[in-house]
């Protein structure tokens, strides 16, 4: 069973203990009971602990910890504490190791007790050993993230996984945790160094079934890392990775979402409008109610991909997502925030402009973009901001956009907001961008299909509309009036 566990085969070890609970010792139910809690099976945790007899001094301070953590996970703190402090009692090698503070400190933040949770962390951190450095950064790492100092908290996972990659011993938990929630960072933060260090990392972790669903996130998390820098042959490369392995319909809908986005980002509206086809049958056919992951986001995604199309199935979408937010699970990470709202509202405001409600739709998107720009989610503040100063016409709004998206120059961001900014340059789409960057460079048709990965015929469509475009007969005064217009330096 242990071996199972270090290796993040939690399914298996759970099967080992099962087939003979009864005559199973107490370190092996102890380890059951672990399970159960990574398995957020809280109540099943609580009774097997409770059933635990015949057990040493060391291990009932270890099964009073394990329910100490079990019943603040399920957000009952006055009994979890009374738990710790019995844990206290006999736990020496549990205060002198560390993990009794840093359970302490984890339950604390269950509460939002950051103050309480930062007031242990010396404890953890002084703490002997490879695993306390590990629990410690994991703790000073959710401080910061309940302190909203998302790029501190990205910093901190990066320099642990660097440490763990020297440790001769493996903590698999630990890394693909770690990996997932900077990936997921990545995605968001303008951090070039953070994103080049999860795309270089991800394709050498090792995974395990009971890791499913960290694996799809990350790689979905990755693909956007791709993206945002403009390289949308690998954020697709990537989607099709998550897609191979979404653990649920639901998972598999947003799959099929983020590529219809970018689709339709770069330009391929009747590629985007397929894979919205494909999302909607499963849309349609999940039970919502038996959810709780963050799987829900969907909703909101699909109601402003959905808008242009069918503006009832849109709002529908969205007051699905509206009546469902406050059953989401207490334990997921965007739960102690206003992310997963923020990201709600800049899609009811695309809604309710295009509803016409101009002033429903301001206040939706000036809600997204207050939480947005507080936290560094800069990206996503940009693109609240353009939606305002389309609706306004108050310039402040476009400078806010101009320096929230100045470092995603590679990606269609920008093309938005130069589209924005001056209407009367040509559109380009950002699969078209990539392609003028490179005969910028001078590259021929055969280097650029080798380097973007695409079909020759689409890279001579590409540069067929821009020839239109840009009103020029050849691809030297197409480069030249790119140059002239602003569009390359």
């Amino acid at each position: 069973m242990r071996e199972a566990v270090d290796e993040g085969r939690f399914s298996d070890a759970a099967s080992l203990f099962d087939l003979q609970p009864a005559t199973a010792p107490a370190d092996a139910a102890l380890l059951r009971a672990w399970v159960f809690i990574k398995k957020r099976d809280y109540a099943d945790a609580i009774k097997l602990l409770n059933d635990i007899g015949n057990v040493t001094r060391a291990q009932d301070a270890e099964r009073l910890m394990i329910l100490g953590v079990a019943h603040s996970r399920s957000n009952r703190f006055s009994e979890a504490d009374e738990y710790f402090e019995r844990a206290a009692e006999d736990g020496t090698e549990l205060i002198r190791t560390g993990e009794l503070a840093y359970w302490r400190a984890r339950r604390y933040l269950e509460e939002r007790r950051t103050e309480d949770a930062r007031a242990l962390l010396g404890e953890v951190r002084n703490a002997p050993g490879d695993r306390a450095r590990i629990w410690a950064d994991w703790l000073e790492s959710g401080i910061f993230t309940h302190q909203e100092r998302y790029l501190d908290s990205a910093l901190v996972l990066m320099h642990l996984l660097e440490f763990m990659d020297g440790l001769k011993e493996e903590h698999r938990e630990d890394e693909v945790w770690a990996l997932h929630t900077l990936a997921t960072r990545a995605r968001e933060l303008d951090a070039p160094k953070i994103r080049r260090f999860v795309q270089a990392r991800v394709n050498r972790q090792e995974w395990t079934e009971d890791f499913r669903v960290n694996q799809f996130q990350t790689y979905k998390a990755v693909a956007w890392c791709h993206a945002l820098e403009g390289d949308y042959f690998n954020a697709f490369r990537y989607l099709k990775m998550a897609g191979a392995i979404a653990p649920s319909p639901p998972w598999r809908a947003m799959t099929l979402l983020d590529r219809a986005y970018l689709a339709k980002c770069v330009g391929e509206g009747l590629w985007s409008r397929s894979e919205l086809a494909e999302a909607q049958e499963i849309l349609e056919s999940v039970s919502w109610r038996t959810t709780d992951d963050e799987e829900r986001a969907a909703l909101p995604l699909a109601a402003e991909l959905y808008v242009d199309l069918d503006s009832g199935r849109a709002s529908s979408y969205l007051a699905k997502f509206f009546e469902l937010r406050d059953a989401i699970n207490p334990q997921l990470h965007m739960r102690y925030d206003d992310r997963l709202s923020a990201l709600a509202e800049y899609a009811n405001g695309v809604v309710q402009m295009k509803l016409g409600n101009r002033k429903s739709a301001s206040a939706a998107f000036r809600k997204a973009w207050d939480v947005y720009n507080a936290i560094g989610y800069d990206w996503r503040a940009g693109r609240c901001a353009l939606r305002m100063f389309e609706l306004t016409r108050n310039d402040s709004w476009l400078e806010r956009a101009r320096q929230k998206l100045q470092n995603y120059g590679g990606s269609w961001l920008r093309d938005g907001l130069r589209k924005m900014a001056d209407p009367e340059l040509p559109h380009v789409t950002p699969a078209q961008r990539r392609v003028l960057d490179l005969l910028v460079e001078g590259r021929t048709t055969e280097q650029i299909v080798k380097i973007t990965g695409t079909r020759p015929f689409t890279i001579q469509n590409h540069i067929k509309r821009m020839l239109q475009s840009f009103g020029v007969p050849t691809r030297a005064s197409l480069v030249a009036e790119a140059v002239k217009r602003g569009l390359r330096p």
